[in-house]
């Protein structure tokens, strides 16, 4: 019997199922929505896919069907966000996003209860692109985080 798992069983033993949507780093809209029930988001990640000139700020918020809006990030300036740089969320609520020219590194430290509901993310940036995954474990049957579509 081997010892070895491969990286998409740890993955998803470590930080549940992953959703995933390439987005532009400008303006706001909902780009992730939790249908069903309650999910514990364990990991916000993105991964800048084309350079994002001047000021880029982030900002990501949770509205659900029913309560107050729940904050997931507060504003972080970003510049520059140059082609594969990682930016992370500390899900922390009032805690800036993170990328990897911080001195902070990567960190990944909480986990967030999110309802049914829609993830918003507002950007401060003129242009730039990345790729984002949020990863989630079902806390209620039949919860799940999608991409959201136009």
């Amino acid at each position: 019997m081997s010892d070895y798992m491969d990286g998409k069983a740890i993955r998803k033993l470590m930080f549940g199922t992953p959703a995933y949507k390439a987005i532009t780093l400008n303006g706001t809209a909902v780009y992730f929505r939790v249908y069903t029930g309650l999910v514990a988001v364990t990991a916000i990640i993105g991964k800048v896919t084309t350079e994002a000139v001047g000021a880029t700020t982030l900002v990501i918020t949770h509205v659900p069907t029913a309560g107050a809006t729940i904050p997931v990030a507060a504003s972080l300036d970003v510049d520059p966000a140059t082609v594969g740089s990682y930016i992370t969320v500390p899900l922390l609520g009032t805690s800036a996003t993170l990328y990897n020219a911080s001195t902070a590194g990567l960190s990944q430290t909480a986990k967030m209860f999110l309802p049914v509901g829609a993830m918003t993310f507002t950007f401060g940036a003129a242009s730039g692109a990345a790729s984002w995954t949020v990863f989630y474990v079902p806390i209620e049957d039949g919860a799940y985080v999608r991409a959201a579509t136009a």
